[in-house]
């Protein structure tokens, strides 16, 4: 699926369209993002929950976040794969065969992270729920920072999903499918 290939690029690419925008760096706008120091912590894998919510929202963060002392640009690929079901898994190892991307090379020079702030998650009412499915939309902002003063940072981006769980026999709730 090529939305699955895209995912894992997507957070690589917001950091980079700083480079191709002139102005949109931090460090020229005023904003001190680019100067935040980042954790030296690893970044966490996600865990199914017994609440689908919060099983949607670890999925969400393991999905989009991405750190310099990662050992390539899919490696939120082994964050997020205990969070989802074997098809999606399967779906997501096939990602691995993509591209690094021409910049991730300058996301690590530059000691860049891409985090999930405020995130968020509901069951929308009006969205159709049985004891063992339910679909939950998720949101979030993405923030990219860097160690780097002078590193091109984007602006802030917004991120959503609608993402169908199920429940395993296990009582945790996995991710089957994004559906928008």
């Amino acid at each position: 699926m090529v939305c699955v290939l895209v995912v894992g690029a997507l957070a690589v690419a917001a950091y980079f369209v700083g480079v191709a925008s002139s102005g949109s760096s931090a460090a020229s706008s005023g904003d001190t993002a680019a100067s935040v120091p980042q954790s030296d912590g690893p970044l966490q894998a996600a865990f199914p929950r017994s609440d689908p919510v919060t099983s949607a929202i670890a999925w969400l963060r393991a999905s989009r976040e991405l750190s310099y002392r990662d050992a390539s640009p899919t490696e939120w690929i082994d964050r997020a794969l205990p969070v989802v079901t074997g098809e999606l898994q399967r779906q997501y190892q096939q990602a691995r065969t993509g591209s690094v991307g021409a910049d991730w090379d300058d996301f690590v020079a530059d000691h860049c992270r891409t985090t999930v702030e405020g995130p968020a998650g509901v069951i929308p009412a009006e969205a159709p729920r049985t004891a063992s499915v339910v679909s939950v939309q998720v949101t979030g902002n993405l923030r990219t920072s860097c160690d780097v003063q002078s590193a091109a940072v984007p602006p802030v981006e917004s991120v959503a999903a609608t993402i169908e769980l199920t429940r395993s026999s296990d009582g945790l709730w996995r991710v089957r499918q994004r559906l928008y």
